[in-house]
């Protein structure tokens, strides 16, 4: 099994090839996700469509695992990880929260409004990031789960960063309980996207 960093064999095992492609994926998962999110029937977050944003990252670039679920403990860059029997209930759950808050906390409209759905998608996606799904890949299907659910509420997916940095050492210090940080460097970005 490959790194996200190292190269696939499918392109030779050439690096610069291979990062092609896997932007390439990236690109075209992306206008799959908007025309999901703005069409009339929406898929909700679940382990189903995280496999499905995995697949579509990893299908050229990583075949043999892309769309599927780690079978053993593999540690992400947080040094979290549930055991395997665990991530179909842990996402079950942490899915079945964001849902629950979306239909039921949601603010009617304003700035709380926009602060909300940021910080009910960190919660998700910092969330599943930490179950960590796959062996591979989690952050880039968590980011761009991240963008699903902001497009499924109307905003502007994350993808130049201005200030990648600050957004960055938020990420990796955020928790399912604690993304203060996070939140300010989404809200930042989508404020920095509307100029």
């Amino acid at each position: 099994m490959h790194a996200a960093f190292d190269a696939s064999p499918e392109f030779g095992y050439d690096a610069l090839r291979t990062a092609e492609e896997i932007q390439r994926c990236g690109y075209e998962l992306l206008f799959w996700l908007e025309e999901l999110a703005t069409s009339g029937q929406p898929r909700p977050p679940d382990l189903r469509l995280l496999k499905d944003i995995h697949l579509r990252w990893f299908e050229t670039t990583f075949p043999a695992a892309a769309g599927r679920e780690r079978t053993a403990v593999v540690l992400n860059r947080k040094n979290t990880a549930l055991e395997p029997h665990a991530i179909l209930p842990a996402v079950d759950s942490v899915c079945g929260n964001w849902t629950w808050r979306r239909d039921n906390d949601m603010p009617e409209d304003g700035p709380e409004l926009i602060e909300f759905i940021v910080s009910e998608v960190n919660t998700l996606t910092v969330g599943v990031y930490d179950i960590h799904p796959f062996i591979d890949g989690n952050t880039r299907t968590t980011w761009h789960l991240r963008n699903y659910l902001l497009m499924l509420d109307g905003l502007r997916p994350l993808v130049d960063l201005v200030d990648e940095d600050a957004h960055n050492e938020a990420w990796w210090a955020a928790s399912q309980h604690d993304h203060e940080a996070l939140d300010r460097a989404v809200l930042n970005e989508l404020v920095a996207q509307d100029r």
